[in-house]
């Protein structure tokens, strides 16, 4: 889906898209799916956190989860200012095998919640910015995390999870 960066109304978009967005409901029969469309990204895709515009990293629809990505493009398209580009990825259920780690290694919710989000490959501000709390505080429970995990990096965190017997296509991206 191409949405323009300005007002946010969408550009273009494809019909895998609409099903995603508008599930359950049919989108064939939604009469406005402009305007529809505008809604779902409005209330349900734009994050403001101190006046900071960012996308959710997670999108449910139904009971599956799409990792929501976006990137600015450069060029104009059909009048509208540089738009971006949101892509969503289905994500595979990852529930069970994050919480056999976290068990094994004792981690809070929020500490879960934080190796959760670095799974999807989010940096500390982007996580900062889904958990609603400082890039500092994310700093501080990646520390945790690897103490807890015997790590001293972020990619040592994620070698673990895969060491830990957690099958790589259960987190892949």
């Amino acid at each position: 889906m191409l949405v323009d960066a300005t007002s946010l109304k969408p550009c273009a978009f494809n019909s895998e898209v609409l099903k995603i967005l508008a599930y359950p409901s049919d989108p064939y029969r939604l009469k406005d799916l402009n305007s529809f469309l505008t809604e779902v990204i409005n209330v349900r895709l734009v994050r403001r956190n101190k006046k900071v515009l960012a996308f959710a990293a997670e999108f449910p629809s139904g009971n599956r989860k799409y990792q929501c990505r976006c990137f600015r493009l450069e060029k104009q398209l059909n009048g509208h200012s540089a738009p971006i580009a949101l892509v969503f990825e289905r994500q595979p259920s990852n529930d069970a095998a994050l919480l056999q780690v976290a068990r094994e290694f004792n981690l809070t919710p929020r500490e879960q919640r934080t190796v959760q989000l670095l799974l999807g490959g989010l940096t500390s501000k982007e996580i900062a910015i889904q958990m609603n709390v400082s890039p500092s505080t994310i700093k501080t429970f990646l520390h945790l995390v690897m103490v807890k995990m015997g790590t001293s990096t972020r990619s040592g965190v994620l070698s673990k999870l895969f060491d830990c017997g957690t099958p790589g296509s259960t987190f892949s991206s």
